[in-house]
């Protein structure tokens, strides 16, 4: 393809994996007749040019291969972790549909498993959404709650959680049922987005190869991992063209 011959040469300077490029740059200098006393960084310094290249070039399924395997690798830290870390540097539309993806796949029970889980290390950890009429229906459900009408069963509460970096926030719950809008999910900190991502790839591991796909098409907020992320999504590329 063309794309793979625009970038190829570039390429090649990642091939193998990280651990291996460290390894045959230390190797090659120590054997070299003219030693250096520092091996060549790794990441390269070009890297975030480097990438910016190969995605402008390649198509997005190539990108989404390679951000993959730098959520799955041992080199860059946990795929929550960083997950979170887009997400911090997200728009309300990119939130959202990055938060109706991960509760999607981590299933209907997530939202009372993760605040029960956080009920258990703390009072409060994680917030919940409201909408303009959150307020007056909780209110409600509270009074109907203590005064249950004869004959009626009281229903279960909706998860909920307070957010405690941001006092004042109001928010209410979260329905496993109903998509969660722009707005609503720039009221969501970065702490519960990666507990729900915690929980989804317990549940469904090919959560991540979605989330990939999604940020494939957005390469200026991946850049924002770092350069160790980047070079191992472009080692991961270029493995595949040497495979073909």
């Amino acid at each position: 393809m063309d794309w793979m011959n625009q970038i190829s040469g570039l390429l090649q300077q990642y091939a193998g994996s990280p651990d291996t490029s460290q390894s045959a740059s230390h190797h090659a200098s120590q054997n070299s007749p003219h030693p250096s006393n520092a091996r060549s960084p790794y990441p390269p310094d070009t890297v975030e040019d480097d990438f910016d290249q190969v995605a402008r070039a390649a198509p997005s399924h190539a990108l989404s291969s390679g951000l993959a395997d730098a959520f799955r690798s041992p080199q860059t830290p946990p795929f929550p972790q960083m997950l979170a870390q887009l997400f911090n540097q997200s728009n309300g539309q990119q939130r959202a549909n990055l938060v109706n993806t991960l509760l999607g796949a981590a299933g209907p029970n997530a939202l009372s498993q993760i605040a029960n889980r956080s009920g258990a290390a703390s009072a409060a950890t994680a917030p919940t959404i409201t909408s303009p009429t959150a307020s007056a229906h909780a209110a409600a459900s509270h009074a109907a709650a203590s005064h249950p009408a004869a004959g009626t069963a009281s229903s279960p509460p909706a998860a909920s959680w307070v957010d405690e970096d941001t006092p004042g926030t109001s928010v209410a719950a979260i329905s496993p049922t109903t998509p969660v809008t722009p707005a609503q999910a720039q009221q969501l900190p970065a702490q519960w987005v990666e507990e729900v991502a915690t929980h989804a790839e317990q549940e469904n591991p090919s959560i991540i190869e979605h989330i990939s796909d999604f940020y494939a098409e957005q390469p200026a907020l991946v850049k924002t991992l770092g350069g160790m992320a980047l070079a191992v999504a472009l080692a991961r590329m270029s493995n595949s063209l040497a495979d073909r």
